[in-house]
């Protein structure tokens, strides 16, 4: 579920649910900050005023292990699973953030709950359900499936419309740095170091400072977020010589000190946070009406987590304003239909679905016809400027996209060599074919995709578990009235063009 849409409120009602109907369950809850485990508990006492729970966090001085409902924190649990004794279900709020590499510490908490318990449950909670160089947290790691799924691009939109969530405008930024020249950590992200002394001089932060206040007047709340510590440092010096009260967080600041000073600004006291890897998941404000986004990533899941912060519906926001100094919106897309990080060795991910506004630029949905934010009619294509990247770049990296109007689809079953069958779906498109593999008798991700695929096109509770029994209900089907081709797949270890997006004819 997109960020703000209340994973702490269905946390809540599931478990509520749960032990009404099953009252000799045992459900942890386990995340990764002090934080979330206060809000989950606390929300869990609004949904149920008379429930007893136990919380188990270092932070929170509480070591209740023995509770039919207990909140963990994993930095205290991973070391006792023993303590819990039987555990029938474990939901992980956060779920991104569990490695599929086997000695992290949910892993060990993992392990030795199950020696009590082996039929353990697990259950992951999450905004952005992939990780870089994972792909999707349904590929090769604990999760096997993905049961809920609110965060598509469609659904995203209709979680605005109905109010659910604030607009978020996302804006290019007058002053822009080229990253091109930096390398990547061992994580996939830009180089920390490197990153920091290429941002974090007196020029650069006045300019972004200066750009970040002219768009600040009828702004409440800003949170920046900062490449490194002694940068968030610098960029709230600044605005504070500019006039405006507020503070950097950041790790090294002792513990109360950073409480305090995230307490001010929640209570109005500061006009602005600026911070570095602290209130990048987890954090709730709803009043953040306007983001300094000064931090580029290559990861798709940071900067969804990170842009979110200002998602939050607070009286009198009309929405958040998001100026964008590192680019990121042009180098993994909007946060409604972001690029999906890839397995390693599967290719890149492809191309973000955005233009920019020529009269305000405003990043948009490629899909828009009018701006978002000025209201103009876009123009059909926008040539995007592509800082970081040179010519020979564009021309091998990046594939050739189009739009085809369907005419009709035609299913068939695919029998290949030693695998399971699939159904091969042909989309005819005037004088033109594209084809597609739907792998319902597959497993892993590859099922959970076929799975998605099925659902968007018929309104049906159960998705059939063979082809033969699909190809029977074909005829139910809703056909796309247009498909979006890459057509030039050659260079990704394909020999035929990929079919990465539909547009549904509007009821």
């Amino acid at each position: 579920m997109p960020t703000g849409t209340g994973k702490s409120l269905v946390i809540a009602e599931l478990i509520r649910r749960i032990m009404q109907q099953y009252p000799y369950q045992r459900i942890v809850c386990a995340t990764h900050r002090k934080e979330l485990i206060t809000q989950n508990s606390e929300t869990l006492r609004g949904q149920w005023p008379t429930v007893p729970f136990g919380i188990y966090s270092a932070g929170l001085n509480a070591k209740q292990a023995k509770h039919s409902i207990v909140f963990a924190g994993i930095d205290s649990a991973y070391r006792y699973p023993e303590k819990f004794g039987v555990v029938n279900l474990l939901f992980i709020d956060e779920a991104h953030l569990l490695s599929p590499k086997s000695e992290t510490k949910y892993h060990q908490f993992i392990r030795g709950l199950k020696k009590n318990s082996p039929c353990l449950k697990i259950v992951g909670f999450t905004a952005t359900p992939y990780r870089m160089g994972q792909g999707l947290i349904t590929d090769d790691g604990i999760f096997t499936d993905i049961c809920y799924d609110i965060s598509d691009y469609k659904s995203f939109n209709n979680l605005v419309a109905d109010g659910f969530l604030a607009t978020l405008i996302s804006k290019r930024s007058a002053t822009q740095v080229d990253f091109s020249e930096l390398s990547l950590g061992a994580d996939g992200d830009f180089n920390k170091s490197e990153l920091e002394a290429l941002l974090d001089t007196q020029d650069i932060n006045y300019k972004i400072c200066k750009e970040f206040c002219e768009y600040s007047q009828d702004r409440k709340s800003w949170l920046l977020f900062a490449a490194g510590i002694s940068h968030a440092e610098n960029l709230a010096s600044i605005l504070r010589a500019f006039g405006y009260p507020g503070s950097a967080v950041h790790s090294k600041m002792h513990v109360k000190e950073r409480n305090a000073a995230i307490a001010a600004f929640q209570s109005g006291e500061y006009r602005f946070l600026v911070n570095n890897n602290v209130l990048t998941t987890g954090f709730n404000h709803p009043a953040v009406d306007l983001i300094g986004m000064v931090r580029p990533t290559t990861s798709t899941g940071l900067w969804v987590q990170m842009a979110g912060r200002g998602m939050r519906v607070a009286s009198g926001k009309a929405n958040c304003l998001l100026l964008d100094f590192g680019g990121n919106t042009a180098r993994l897309g909007p946060i409604n239909d972001p690029l999906i990080p890839r397995k390693k060795g599967t290719g890149k991910s492809g191309t973000p679905a955005i233009k920019i506004c020529p009269f305000c630029g405003v990043y948009n949905h490629a899909s828009a016809k009018h701006c978002t934010y000025c209201g103009k009619e876009l123009p059909v294509f926008t040539q995007l400027n592509q800082t970081a990247d040179t010519l020979d770049v564009i021309r091998t990296d990046l594939p050739l996209c189009e739009w085809f109007d369907v005419d009709r689809a035609i299913y068939t079953k695919y029998m290949p060599k030693d695998k399971p069958p699939m159904m091969r779906v042909t989309y005819i498109c005037g004088m033109t074919t594209f084809e597609e593999y739907i792998l319902l008798e597959h497993t892993g991700g590859i099922l959970h995709k076929a799975r998605k695929w099925w659902s968007e096109r018929i309104n049906m509770r159960n998705v059939p578990p063979t082809i033969d029994e699909a190809l029977k209900l074909t005829k139910h089907l809703i056909v796309p009235k247009r498909i979006y081709v890459h057509t030039n797949r050659m260079h990704n270890g394909k020999n035929y063009p990929d079919i990465i997006k539909f547009e549904w004819v509007t009821k």
